[in-house]
């Protein structure tokens, strides 16, 4: 006796259309950011002093689910390593910080530079780490 469920309904173009666009808009934000930054921006990683780099991501400064755009200046370079350590939290210095004191730490690792473009994101982790 074999059973039989029910075919799922076929989604409306409209939404697969939506989905497609929202791939490409992330490739495109990717590809940005990474040409933008040219490898990972933490200048305390260990990727950044000899060990080899296995994936670079793209990570957005202020998250889009918080109305964060996919922009270049909303957008830095993260190794597989200090992205983790953005969404999780680590220990500096003997010190647990959260993942926003750490992206924190990053950006400001870059603020004398002439190509600083994180002001608006920074503003916002700074807003941000007041609430929580």
């Amino acid at each position: 006796m074999s059973l039989a469920f029910p075919k799922p309904e076929p989604r409306k173009t409209e939404r697969r259309r939506v989905v497609t666009d929202r791939g490409r808009r992330r490739s495109d934000f990717r590809m940005a950011v990474m040409i933008a930054d040219g490898g990972c921006k933490d200048r305390t990683c260990p990727c950044n002093n000899g060990r080899p780099v296995f994936r670079l991501e793209a990570h957005h400064v202020q998250p889009r689910s918080q109305g964060g755009p996919d922009t270049v200046d909303n957008g830095i370079t993260l190794c597989q390593i200090a992205h983790n350590k953005v969404h999780r939290g680590a220990t500096v210095n003997g010190r647990r910080v959260s993942g926003y004191e750490y992206m924190l730490s990053i950006l400001r690792q870059h603020k004398a530079s002439p190509d600083y473009r994180w002001a608006e994101a920074e503003a916002w982790i700074e807003r941000r780490r007041k609430d929580v």
